[in-house]
């Protein structure tokens, strides 16, 4: 039985890498957000795999990470005339329900589109890539271990070949030998 990530307290590991990643996002959205020259007017969000927002103890998951870190560019994304995209997908029923109320108890004036969906990660990403593949957008993807069986080797072949794109991919080493991701 797969163990829920989410229906206790976050362990280190888990811990350590969401720190990797909001330290990557405090970093990463300044660049689309406050560049003198702004190239990309459409900025792109994606979680796939977002659960509900909190573990059991409150400590913030990728979706709320994302929602606090973009308050530090409301002013820019305004002045700046920006189209901010976020897409959290979460297929379990009891997850998107609170995912929903999560992110959505944060509204009030919020300068960015949210949507969140519940579809299996293959027709999620699917219906989401003609848009992530258009021009003139910024992307960025997130994509954890906790979804990795849906990762084949043709999905991740489209997200490294897309333009404009970087994304955070925590995997570990025996998964992919397990997987024969990468021959070694």
């Amino acid at each position: 039985m797969k163990q829920d990530l989410h229906s206790k307290p976050f362990d280190e590991t888990t811990k350590a890498k969401l720190a990797i990643f909001n330290d990557y996002l405090i970093e990463w959205l300044p660049v689309f957000t406050k560049r003198k020259d702004i190239i990309w007017k459409i900025i792109n969000i994606y979680d796939f795999f977002a659960g509900p927002g909190f573990d059991s103890e409150g400590n913030k998951g990728t979706p709320i990470l994302i929602l606090n870190e973009l308050k530090n560019h409301f002013d820019a994304i305004e002045q700046n005339r920006l189209e901010v995209n976020l897409y959290f997908n979460e297929f379990d029923e009891s997850k998107n329900t609170d995912l929903k109320k999560n992110v959505l108890d944060n509204d009030g004036f919020l300068p960015y589109n949210v949507r969140i969906e519940k579809l299996d990660f293959k027709l999620a990403f699917d219906k989401e890539f003609s848009k992530m593949a258009q021009q003139g957008q910024a992307n960025l993807i997130f994509l954890d271990q906790y979804g990795i069986k849906h990762i084949t080797t043709d999905i991740f072949k489209k997200i490294i070949n897309l333009k404009q794109t970087d994304f955070l991919f925590f995997i570990s080493s025996s998964t992919i030998k397990r997987l024969s991701l990468i021959r070694l």
